[in-house]
């Protein structure tokens, strides 16, 4: 499963052999259009020690 589909689609229009290098963010917006990047949503996206209930390192978040 492919859990990122949306930047897979768009790296698709891109020329050959071109190479990123960077990370994904997730933008939220609120009721005001205030925009903030939460790595907490970007997080959620992924498998494993990184989704929910994990810290980027694996180890449980403590809330």
């Amino acid at each position: 499963m492919l859990l990122w589909m949306d930047l897979a689609v768009a790296a698709i229009s891109l020329p050959p052999g071109v190479i990123l290098d960077g990370e994904a963010v997730v933008y939220l917006s609120d009721a005001d259009g205030n925009a903030r990047i939460s790595f907490e949503a970007a997080q959620s996206r992924s498998p494993g020690p990184a989704g929910p209930g994990s810290s980027p390192t694996g180890t449980p978040r403590r809330t």
